[in-house]
């Protein structure tokens, strides 16, 4: 679902996209090759997440994620 959404709006372009990641990630050999503005950064520690999230960041997610949520209710 992400991947399609990106591919088929390649407008998205004027904005940078961040995506981050753990170890492997499904999505990132589906993307068009023509995105140019995608940073991919890998966060394997919560630590490492949060200095990744010091900016304001959309998230886009097809599902709800509990660990998201959890964090959600704590904060």
């Amino acid at each position: 679902m992400l991947t399609g959404a990106l591919n088929s709006h390649l407008e998205l372009q004027r904005y940078k996209i961040l995506f981050i990641c753990g170890n492997y990630s499904s999505i990132l050999s589906r993307l068009d090759r023509k995105f140019t503005e995608l940073e991919v950064r890998r966060a394997f520690t919560v630590f490492q997440l949060m200095t990744i999230l010091e900016t304001t960041i959309l998230l886009y997610a097809p599902a709800l994620d509990p660990h998201l949520q959890k964090l959600n209710r704590a904060g």
